[in-house]
């Protein structure tokens, strides 16, 4: 054994490290090495745990690091850098053993006995030959970046040889699925996460499939969905629906940000989504619904001439004759069986619809296996002054209590009139989904900066009260959580007439947040019921997704459970079949993560915590 150390060193993340210069003059020139450091930490941000310079240079020659939780193994090989990272993060507060074997047939990292880095080039593990400066906790340029460790260190073992690993110990924790992950049926990448539990115990999840290009609108994206029977156990190949054509970021058309609703009445499974043509998103989007007063969609030739078409898909000139064209749902251009293009996409269009944003929404009668035709919602929710439109995203309630029971409610957002800045609130019907009407937004008479403000009239981008979700409290009274640039802090509402009307918006002291979608569900926890909430709980960063649990209506949160150190960013939760809570989280690699938990894991009352 070449250098040995154990005990319990407090590191603050400011001044203290642990020089090793002393003891290290032939660390680089042996031609094996082994690194074994026992520590504890809860900060996300880039820390050195052990750091080896010829000099007190900028780049070390070798270093075992923590960037948002994870492993980072950095070595001088072949001339150059060689940076290695896991996937995983290890910045949750439990103690965690890191070990690394070097030789000449390659480099390993393992964390608490699973291996998280491998490296098999040839040659010596470090091309260097003499330490000037060596040291735990800080990296030589510390002072300028604060790459200071902050935690604790139990244990620090180094020998000149490939040593046994230390035995490793089962971890107890939360087990994930990538559910939708990068390449999957061909798709660039996944994102946007809706998880739900609708009827015959079939779980739902959905995500954008965004083709050929990550990004949001404009870009081509698709709805990707998976089912499962099992309460999560196992899943349904991948079905990606939904493509209204074109390709990539230049071309491609958007149906984006989905969110699911179950009507468990009429046992009728509703999703609704952004569709937006090429070229155009958010940003983008013009003033209007995109209808006529006959509720048409209006449509124009390459010369500006207006058409509009009727509910059948004919397309008809001002003058109400028939031009010999259909468009179908999905923008598709028709002259008899020939097809014509689309009204979407394309470079060259026989016609085009408005260059705006529209909300549709889709049905399944069995669960999400078979999806209807979208229909447009921008005739009955959206106003001629807005520009965008767009779901919560996450999902929708129905109403268990109160006078509206029954009712459904999806969280909506829309721009102002100057586009400059968001406002939140929610559609609903009384019908089963058959017809919805638009509620008050949160911005409507709120006092902002001593002004009263309207959804119509809000110009300060900090005013921005985006998206959201909404959860039943009580006797049928809801509460409303809303993203935010003000504070780095969730916002939230409440609303006495089902969502008709909003008052009390405060940022929440209890949830720090980057501003990120949150996600809010109620749950029934034993005799009684409880709301759980998740989102990203750091005030800068998409990392620590925490689950809160709240049983007093979402007023105090009296526990909280840390279930990814790492990336974490948009996640949807849903009550499964079996009682656990399933959630789908966007983690590292913009990766959609499924994991299963049962409540008393948020409360640190399950057996194996």
């Amino acid at each position: 054994m070449f250098y040995t150390w154990e005990g319990r060193r407090t590191l603050d993340g400011r001044t203290e490290y642990i020089d090793l210069s002393d003891h290290l003059h032939s660390f680089l020139r042996s031609g094996a090495l082994s690194v074994d450091i026992s520590f504890r930490t809860e900060d996300p941000g880039y820390m050195t745990l052990l750091a080896v310079y010829y000099k007190e240079s900028l780049l070390p020659d070798f270093s075992l690091n923590l960037n948002k939780g994870r492993a980072v193994l950095t070595a001088k090989r072949s001339g150059g850098l060689k940076v290695l990272a896991s996937a995983g993060a290890y910045c949750d507060g439990e103690t965690h053993l890191l070990s690394f074997r070097g030789g000449t047939d390659g480099v390993r990292v393992w964390m608490d006995g699973e291996q998280v880095i491998e490296d098999d080039a040839p040659g010596p593990y470090c091309e260097y030959g003499y330490v000037g400066f060596a040291t735990v906790g800080r990296g030589t340029m510390a002072d300028h970046y604060a790459n200071f460790f902050r935690g604790e260190l139990f244990s620090l073992r180094l020998s000149e040889a490939l040593e046994p690993l230390p035995p490793a110990e089962p971890r107890p924790g939360v087990k994930k699925l990538p559910l939708f992950a990068r390449g999957m049926a061909g798709v660039e990448n996944f994102r946007i996460p809706t998880l739900l539990t609708a009827g015959d115990g079939v779980v739902v999840a959905g995500a954008d499939a965004r083709m050929e290009a990550p990004g949001d609108n404009p870009n081509h994206i698709c709805r990707a969905f998976r089912i499962s029977r099992d309460s999560g156990e196992t899943w349904s190949d991948l079905d990606i629906s939904f493509d209204f054509g074109g390709t990539g970021r230049a071309d491609g058309a958007a149906a984006i940000d989905g969110s699911l609703l179950y009507d468990g009445e009429e046992g009728v499974l509703y999703m609704i989504y952004n569709h937006t043509s090429a070229g155009i998103g958010s940003l983008r989007s013009v003033p209007g619904t995109g209808f006529d007063d006959l509720g048409r969609k209006r449509l124009w030739d390459e010369d500006g001439a207006e058409y509009a078409r009727e509910a059948d898909g004919r397309v008809v000139d001002a003058g109400g004759r028939d031009t010999g064209y259909r468009v179908d749902v999905y923008g598709r251009i028709f002259r008899g069986e020939e097809p014509c293009g689309s009204i979407c996409h394309g470079e060259r269009r026989v016609f085009r619809q408005l260059d705006t944003s529209f909300l549709h929404i889709i049905e399944s009668r069995d669960n999400g296996r078979t999806w209807s035709d979208p229909r447009d919602l921008n005739p009955q929710v959206k106003a001629e002054w807005m520009k965008f439109v767009g779901a919560g995203p996450g999902t929708g309630i129905q109403l268990r209590e109160g006078p509206h029971r029954g009712r459904l409610i999806y969280p909506v957002y829309y721009s102002s009139e100057s586009a400059r800045a968001y406002s939140s609130g929610a559609i609903y019907s009384d019908d089963h989904g058959r017809t919805w009407k638009r509620g008050a937004s949160v911005n409507d008479g709120r006092i902002f900066h001593g002004a009263p403000i309207t959804a119509r009239d809000a110009d300060d981008p900090m005013s921005n009260l985006g998206e959201c979700q909404i959860t039943e409290l009580p006797g049928g009274r809801l509460r409303i959580f809303l993203r935010n640039p003000e504070q780095p802090r969730t916002a939230a509402a409440y609303s006495d007439d089902g969502g008709e009307s909003w008052y009390g918006v405060a940022h929440q002291e209890a949830l720090p947040d980057p501003e990120c979608q949150s996600h809010v569900l109620r749950i029934r926890h034993g005799d009684r019921d409880a709301w759980l909430f998740s989102n990203p709980e750091d005030e800068h960063s998409r990392v620590r997704g925490v689950i809160k649990y709240s049983s007093d209506g979402t007023e105090t949160w009296e526990a909280s459970r840390l279930l990814e150190p790492g990336e974490f960013a948009y996640s949807c939760m849903a009550q499964l079949p079996d009682g656990q809570i399933g959630i789908l989280y966007e983690g590292d690699d913009l990766t959609q993560y499924f994991a299963k938990f049962p409540v008393e894991w948020v409360l640190g009352t399950d057996s194996e915590a």
